[in-house]
Order: C-alpha cells, then sequence, then structure tokens
C-alpha cells in the first residue's frame, strides 16, 4: 500500500465561510471560527480520489447529536416546552438540520439565532444565513434599547 504525502499546496482548502487558507483537514476555520464540512474519510491509497478504506454506514446511530452542543440542545427544548406547541419546531429544526449533516455549517451565530427567536429565527437563518441572523440580533438590540428608553427615560 503506497502513501504519498500531500503538497503544501494541496493540503490548503478555502473556507466555506470567509475563504480563508486553512488545512483540508482542518474542522474549525481559524480566521472567522466556522465549523468546516467533514474532514475526507481516510483512503486506501492516500490519495483523495481513491476508494475509502471502509464505507460510510446509513445508520449513524446519535452520533449526529453531536453537531449542536448539550446547552444548545438543551436551550432548544427548553423553548420548545415553553413556547408549546409551535415552539416544538425549534428542536425538529436543530435535529433536522443534524440528522442530515448541515448543522456542522452553521456558525454559532446562526445557531443561536434559531434557537432563541424561534421560527422568526429559523426563517430568518435559512432564508440569509449569518446576515440575516445579524440583522434580526441588531433589531432585536434597537427594540430593547428603545423599550429600555421608553419605560426608564419617560
Amino acid at each position: 500500500m503506497s502513501t504519498r504525502e500531500l503538497s503544501d499546496e494541496e493540503d490548503l482548502v478555502h473556507c466555506y465561510e470567509c475563504g480563508a487558507e486553512i488545512r483540508r483537514s482542518a474542522e474549525i476555520c481559524n480566521e472567522c471560527g466556522v465549523r468546516q464540512q467533514s474532514a475526507p474519510q481516510p483512503t486506501v491509497g492516500g490519495g483523495v480520489d481513491d476508494t475509502p478504506v471502509e464505507e460510510v454506514e446509513t445508520d449513524q446511530g446519535t452520533e449526529y447529536l453531536e453537531e449542536y452542543s448539550v446547552l444548545q440542545w438543551i436551550v432548544g427544548i427548553l423553548t420548545g416546552i415553553g413556547t408549546f406547541p409551535i415552539g416544538l419546531i425549534v428542536p425538529a429544526y436543530l435535529f433536522y438540520k443534524a440528522s442530515n449533516g448541515t448543522g456542522r455549517e452553521q456558525s454559532g451565530l446562526e445557531s443561536w439565532t434559531a434557537i432563541l427567536f424561534g421560527i422568526i429565527g429559523i426563517v430568518a437563518v435559512e432564508i440569509g444565513g449569518r446576515t440575516a441572523a445579524k440583522v434580526l440580533w441588531g433589531l432585536f438590540v434597537v427594540i430593547v434599547a428603545a423599550g429600555v428608553f421608553v419605560f426608564v427615560g419617560a
């Protein structure tokens, strides 16, 4: 079985969020902190296009649940219970994103926006991604500041 070393140029890829050059095996971008898609599987010949050592199982068990932190799952479930029945969309959304493997593509800002803003946050993140999440948090800060001004300043 031959193993070949990847040159520095072949070992670098671009972060799909910010475009910075990172190692192919990096799980998280050093520049923006966004989790990258899964690293390539080890191969028989050592090359990227060779046959994988073992085929990926269709039954993932519960490993996909690790795409979100325990805190995110707890807050998501509590949000769902606290805003029952509509709020159950939040943990269902987390489960959906984690089970199809797209939860890792979300930044922490996007995940927490979906969890804490519920349906509005989910729609914003799915339509506009990180930018929409920033806009939604900006609007939230403006509304809270206006409320404080009205109640305290009046």
